[in-house]
């Protein structure tokens, strides 16, 4: 015998045939309109252009004056709003306990095409990271740039040795050396993504004429706090996110693959010695410490604009970038850098740029924990501000169907490849999916799925979702009672 349903999936059924039954009554009562309009000013006919006929002289097409071919837009707009919503219901029926979705056409104040549970926190993952992405726009600015610098007590004397340089961490995810820049090159999700490069400060650090550096290099990572691992985050999500602080190099793994670095600053400090040594300096062995009082700058290489290293955190959906940029908002506001501090100042930016923050919960800036949560409405909010030149990077920094980040492999061969931006989210039983579809007419949209599926089963669910986002109006025949005009 098979068991039955349980009351809650037995009432999420009964408001799917609600729904659809809902559904088909307004199908109905469009398409009759529509008839019945067509019929009753179909005697105002005004030629269109002719069109031949077989066996005689070109028959002219007729358009009614007041068709309502001429006065269709909004009911086939309805229209299809209904048929979305009712596709989407139902994949929502087959993947999840709880979702949302908010679809709306692209505009700062556009009301929904379709709507579900806009305003319902649920557990976000990764789509968190568009939070995180407005906030560091709003705080920190699409231009400035995160610095790393190479100190010393005083310059480099004539024989070109300084006791001691120390390496200062300004905040900067994206550090590499040539190797592990190179691998992130043949990853399809993180190919053209900027880094900031370790071998430049280190040809810097030489240009400046330093030659012997006999006790070697400090790792100072003071600007941001050292708390490397967050207590909400599962062990197993360890592959997921290298070790946090504000100095690292090649995401905290040695040559950017194999396990975590315990301290990534001294992880940094011992490759910028190796790089240095292979241009010919003498290094002693790395330490920890803090730059010395009224240091000097020896040589410095910054990063990408904020506007590119957001896109790099949202295309590729870099955990340890995520983290890092929220502990620099707490920095930017005088607070502690701390990823509790960071995430009240990234809470504030976004009240300030008046979005809805109901139901919204932060507690890191990845969504790796599973006590974030979000609202669809949020999501759409924040996608909606890529108007302002400011915030363009919520756009342009997507990944792309079928091309870059996280969709590089995805929705190859379909309506969404090219048209499709959007940032993913994915942890156990949860799946999310939120961008814009380009187009003459484009669209910004959520989804959010929770539940108890298998990934594959949300990543479905979610590119279901979404293709059928991407037919819209897709118009039921029902209210295309009026054969096509021939001109």
């Amino acid at each position: 015998m098979t068991a039955p349903a349980p009351p809650g999936r037995r009432a999420d059924r009964r408001r799917v045939h609600r729904r659809r039954a809902d559904l088909r009554r307004r199908m109905l009562a469009l398409g009759l309109l529509s008839l019945g309009v067509g019929i009753v000013l179909g005697f105002g006919r005004v030629p269109a252009e002719p069109r031949p006929s077989a066996g005689g002289p070109a028959a002219p097409d007729v358009t009614p004056l007041l068709s309502v071919r001429r006065v269709t837009g909004a009911v086939v707009d309805e229209a299809g709003g209904l048929r979305l919503d009712a596709e989407l219901a139902a994949v929502a029926a087959r993947t999840g306990d709880a979702s949302c979705w908010v679809v709306a056409p692209e505009g700062p104040r556009t009301r929904p095409i379709a709507a579900r549970r806009g305003e319902v926190g649920l557990i976000p993952a990764s789509t968190l990271k568009l939070a995180t992405a407005a906030a560091a726009l709003a705080v920190i600015g699409p231009e400035a740039r995160l610095t790393t610098r190479v100190v010393a007590a005083a310059r480099p004397d004539p024989s070109g040795t300084v006791e001691r340089l120390t390496l200062v961490g300004g905040g900067d995810p994206l550090l590499a050396t040539p190797e592990g820049a190179a691998r992130r090159e043949a990853v399809p999700w993180t190919r053209g993504q900027p880094t900031t490069s370790l071998a430049v400060l280190a040809d810097r650090v030489v240009a400046a004429g330093v030659r012997s550096v006999p006790r070697g290099i400090v790792a100072d990572d003071s600007r941001h706090d050292t708390l490397r691992w967050l207590p909400t985050w599962p062990e197993r999500y360890g592959p997921d996110v290298g070790p946090l602080g504000a100095l690292t190099v090649d995401g905290g793994r040695p040559g950017g693959v194999g396990a975590p670095a315990t301290d990534p600053g001294l992880l940094a400090a011992t490759a910028l010695g190796q790089l240095l040594a292979e241009r010919g300096v003498t290094v002693g062995p790395p330490s920890r410490g803090t730059a010395p009082a009224g240091a000097v700058t020896v040589a410095s290489v910054a990063s990408a604009p904020m506007a590119e290293v957001v896109g790099e955190m949202l295309a590729a959906s870099d955990n340890l970038t995520a983290e890092t940029l929220i502990r620099e908002l707490a920095v930017r506001r005088g607070r502690p850098g701390t990823t509790a501090d960071g995430v009240r100042v990234a809470r504030d930016a976004l009240v300030g740029l008046g979005l809805p923050v109901g139901g919204t919960t932060m507690v890191d800036g990845s969504g790796l924990s599973r006590e974030d949560r979000v609202t669809c409405s949020l999501l759409t909010g924040i996608l909606g501000l890529a108007g302002d030149e400011r915030y363009r990077a919520l756009h342009d920094g997507l990944a792309v169907a079928a091309e870059t980040g996280t969709l590089a492999e995805r929705f190859g061969g379909t309506p969404l490849a090219g048209r499709l931006r959007a940032k993913t989210g994915t942890l156990n039983g949860v799946s999310g999916l939120a961008g814009v579809v380009d187009g003459p007419r484009p669209l910004r949209f959520a989804v959010l799925l929770n539940g108890g599926f298998p990934d594959a089963q949300g990543l479905a669910g979610r590119e279901a979702m979404a293709l059928a986002i991407g037919r819209w109006p897709d118009v039921p025949g029902g209210v295309a009672v009026v054969p096509p005009p021939g001109g």
